[in-house]
Protein backbone atom coordinates (compact mmCIF):
# COMPACT_ATOMS: atom_id res chain seq x y z
CA UNK A 1 0.00 0.00 0.00
CA UNK A 2 2.84 2.16 0.99
CA UNK A 3 4.47 1.60 -2.11
CA UNK A 4 1.64 3.78 -4.29
CA UNK A 5 0.45 2.85 -7.69
CA UNK A 6 2.07 3.51 -11.31
CA UNK A 7 -1.00 5.08 -13.62
CA UNK A 8 0.26 5.39 -16.95
CA UNK A 9 -1.49 4.05 -20.09
CA UNK A 10 -0.50 0.92 -21.85
CA UNK A 11 -0.28 1.46 -25.29
CA UNK A 12 -0.78 -1.59 -27.78
CA UNK A 13 -0.21 -1.02 -31.52
CA UNK A 14 -2.14 -2.90 -34.58
CA UNK A 15 -1.69 -6.33 -35.32
CA UNK A 16 -0.09 -7.72 -32.28
CA UNK A 17 0.40 -10.95 -31.03
CA UNK A 18 0.46 -11.82 -27.30
CA UNK A 19 1.19 -15.38 -26.27
CA UNK A 20 -0.46 -16.68 -23.20
CA UNK A 21 1.00 -15.43 -20.06
CA UNK A 22 2.54 -12.46 -21.49
CA UNK A 23 2.55 -9.22 -18.68
CA UNK A 24 2.63 -5.62 -19.77
CA UNK A 25 3.26 -2.67 -17.13
CA UNK A 26 2.06 -0.02 -17.09
CA UNK A 27 3.63 2.51 -19.00
CA UNK A 28 4.67 0.14 -22.09
CA UNK A 29 4.51 0.87 -25.61
CA UNK A 30 4.32 -1.92 -27.89
CA UNK A 31 4.80 -1.28 -31.90
CA UNK A 32 2.37 -2.64 -34.75
CA UNK A 33 2.84 -5.94 -35.85
CA UNK A 34 5.01 -7.07 -32.63
CA UNK A 35 4.89 -10.39 -31.64
CA UNK A 36 5.36 -11.28 -27.64
CA UNK A 37 6.57 -14.55 -26.59
CA UNK A 38 4.87 -16.44 -23.99
CA UNK A 39 5.93 -15.84 -20.14
CA UNK A 40 7.72 -12.73 -21.31
CA UNK A 41 6.96 -9.62 -19.43
CA UNK A 42 6.79 -6.25 -21.44
CA UNK A 43 7.68 -3.05 -19.46
CA UNK A 44 8.96 -0.07 -21.58
CA UNK A 45 9.10 0.17 -25.67
CA UNK A 46 9.11 -2.57 -27.86
CA UNK A 47 9.66 -1.23 -31.86
CA UNK A 48 7.29 -2.32 -34.25
CA UNK A 49 7.82 -5.71 -36.40
CA UNK A 50 10.32 -7.33 -34.21
CA UNK A 51 9.54 -10.83 -32.38
CA UNK A 52 10.50 -10.30 -28.35
CA UNK A 53 11.02 -12.74 -25.94
CA UNK A 54 12.11 -12.82 -21.70
CA UNK A 55 11.72 -11.50 -18.89
CA UNK A 56 12.01 -8.13 -19.58
CA UNK A 57 11.11 -8.86 -22.92
CA UNK A 58 13.88 -8.07 -25.46
CA UNK A 59 14.20 -7.95 -29.62
CA UNK A 60 15.94 -11.48 -30.59
CA UNK A 61 14.70 -10.95 -34.40
CA UNK A 62 13.41 -8.17 -36.51
CA UNK A 63 10.39 -9.08 -39.09
CA UNK A 64 10.51 -6.02 -41.22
Amino acid sequence: MRQGYVHEPVLIGADVWLASGVTVTPGSRIGNGAIISARSTVSGDIPGYPVAAGTPARVIKSRG
